[in-house]
């Protein structure tokens, strides 16, 4: 009896509560890492867009943005030259693709993801003449923050 150690018994609840606090942690887990990274995507492409309006108005030229084929990849082309953004999940312009002019005015509408998202905050960028904003996508549209 003057042996010390765990006893499998204690191994074993052990391993059982380690067991149940995973079981709880894994679901919020994968929640916040989808949330997380739609979020980081839409901030990637508000960066881009709001960086290259400037560069427009500044240097007097046009930019035109697309996605790839699997519209993973925002891509902007101006004057011979084009900036990319990869992003973790897939997004689509609705209606009309963006575009900015000399004056630094955007044309296009709203970019949102193409499998919607439920949990965001933020998931997709609205587009008008002057101005864009991040916002959650609700009923056909993107509602500002």
């Amino acid at each position: 009896m003057t042996k010390k150690g765990v006893t499998l018994i204690e191994l074993l609840v052990a391993i059982a509560i380690l067991g149940i606090l995973l079981a709880i942690a894994v679901p919020n887990y994968s929640e916040w890492r989808e949330k997380n990274s739609i979020e980081n995507d839409v901030h990637k492409m508000y960066g881009l867009l709001s960086e290259l309006r400037t560069k427009a108005f500044t240097e007097k030229m046009s930019v035109d943005f697309s996605f790839n084929g699997t519209n993973d990849v925002l891509t902007a082309s101006y004057d011979n030259n084009s900036a990319n953004v990869n992003l973790q999940n897939e997004f689509e312009f609705v209606g009309s693709d963006v575009s900015i002019d000399t004056r630094g005015t955007y044309s296009g509408s709203s970019i949102k993801p193409v499998a919607g998202s439920t949990i965001s905050q933020v998931d997709c960028i609205s587009v008008n003449d002057t101005r864009i904003a991040t916002g959650k996508w609700k009923s056909g549209g993107c509602e500002h923050e």
